[in-house]
């Protein structure tokens, strides 16, 4: 079975900046993060789907995903021939199904 919808709902910019979201966001953080610096929701969103996508369209795909993500990030593929890893691109823009 496909992911219907592309991004997820709860990927979205559109999303990110709903204003019942993010009320609902900040009401989060203010009740869950007592003192840290809390990203808005909009850049949570950003960060969240820039992790979450290359494994979205493996699934997707029905693909393994071989990735890795390194402390500092991004996904890095191993390259065939074991040598050097690679960035992965952004190939994944309107690709669900």
């Amino acid at each position: 079975r496909k992911l219907a919808d592309y991004p997820p709902i709860a990927l979205t910019d559109e999303f990110g900046r709903d204003a019942t979201k993010v009320l609902q966001w900040k009401a989060f953080i203010r009740n869950n993060c007592s003192g840290e610096d809390a990203t808005d929701l909009l850049a949570t969103i950003r960060q969240n789907r820039t992790f979450l996508e290359p494994v979205l369209i493996a699934i997707n795909d029905r693909t393994v995903f071989e990735g890795r993500w390194p402390p500092a990030g991004p996904w890095r593929i191993q390259a065939q021939n074991g040598e050097n890893s690679q960035r992965l691109a952004k190939p994944w823009k309107k690709r669900f199904v």
